[in-house]
This record gives structure tokens, C-alpha cells and sequence, in this order.
């Protein structure tokens, strides 16, 4: 059975807004799970998120409403393979080797924090950052988000609204 899982981190609203909720209804309406790799900022996003299947951690920018409501990290288990959720931190280089400890055993990696997208397989890990919803380092607001397909393997893509 194939699983469509919408991605996305670093939405950096205080209520959901008009470009989040046309994501929402638009590319990932039909998604079977919605990760998000935290720095929400304000409980309505998740409060939002909520109404679909949905799984997140908290980020570093998350308020206080946030932080007891989320796990810094989780460990999820999908059609046999294992997903490692974080948002992460300190700067881009380097993340996948700082974030890889936090998680054994693991097919794939996904986190946020850097703004900037990233999908790459190291020593055959599969790492994804969908890049920032909001304050894209690399110009603009591009509204970035990832979709990971699971269906006898997994393989992710890189997006933007």
C-alpha cells in the first residue's frame, strides 16, 4: 500500500493564514499523514494541522502554548520502515551528521530549523529538510514543503507553492 506524507517546518505563523490553508486544501489535500518539523510559533497552526492525520515535534521558536504539547522528537513506523522526526539546530552544514545520533536504526531522517531544502541519502539514510514555509534564506517566500512516498521504498520531493 502506498502512503503519501505531506512535510513541512518553519511555518512561522501566529494563525494559520491564507497561503497555509490553500497548501492545505490544494497539494496536500489528499496526503495521508502531515508532519510538521516544528517552529509553528502559535498553537492555532497546530490546532489547524490537527484535523488531519497529523504527527509533529516543537522547534526552537515555538511558544509557550507549544512547547507542552510536542515531542522533540518522534520515531515514526510506516509500512515497515522507520522515519526519524527533528527540528534541529545550529547552522545548515553539517546537520544531517548532528542530527543522525538522535535516532538508530532509522530509513529516514526529516527536520527543519535551517530554512533551506534539503534531500540527500547518506550512508543510505535518507535526510529531508522541506525548507522554510515562511522567511525562505534563499529568496523569498517560496512556501516550501516536501512529499514523502513510502511504497516499497522510500523516496522524497522537494516543493514549493
Amino acid at each position: 500500500m502506498a502512503v503519501t506524507i505531506g512535510v513541512l517546518s518553519d511555518t512561522h505563523l501566529r494563525a494559520p493564514d491564507s497561503s497555509l490553508i490553500s497548501l492545505l486544501e490544494g497539494p496536500l489535500g489528499k496526503v495521508d499523514l502531515i508532519v510538521h518539523l516544528g517552529d509553528f510559533v502559535e498553537v492555532e497552526v497546530l490546532k489547524l494541522l490537527r484535523k488531519r492525520p497529523f504527527v509533529g515535534v516543537k522547534g526552537n521558536r515555538d511558544g509557550e502554548s507549544l512547547r507542552g504539547l510536542l515531542p522533540e522528537r518522534e520515531l515514526l513506523e510506516i509500512e515497515g520502515f522507520r522515519i526519524g522526526l527533528i527540528h534541529g539546530k545550529g547552522p545548515f552544514w553539517g546537520m544531517p551528521f548532528r542530527i543522525r545520533g538522535f535516532f538508530k536504526e532509522v530509513d529516514a531522517v526529516l527536520f527543519g530549523h535551517t530554512h533551506r531544502p534539503f534531500l540527500r541519502v547518506v550512508d543510505r539514510i535518507m535526510y529531508m529538510n522541506p525548507g522554510a514555509f515562511r522567511r525562505d534564506p534563499l529568496g523569498g517566500f517560496k512556501r516550501r514543503y516536501g512529499i514523502l512516498r513510502i511504497q516499497g521504498g522510500i523516496s522524497g520531493k522537494l516543493c514549493s507553492a
